[in-house]
């Protein structure tokens, strides 16, 4: 999964924070990171297919 945004900074610090709990499988690795130009390449996460997701899922938080 590619992010991208043009606020470098959290996205650096994004992926030294998700280094720290990629080894335990509960967030993806951070592939790769770019802090000047600022995208952030992350492992794609397994589980349930985004179209197999509740429709009201998120829209009441």
């Amino acid at each position: 999964m590619l992010k991208a945004s043009p606020e470098r900074a959290p996205l650096a610090e994004q992926a030294g924070t998700l280094g720290w709990f990629a080894a335990s499988g509960r967030a993806p690795a951070a592939l790769a990171v770019d802090e000047e130009v600022g995208p952030l390449v992350l492992e794609d996460e397994p589980g349930t297919p985004a179209g197999a997701c509740p429709a009201a899922g998120l829209a009441g938080q």
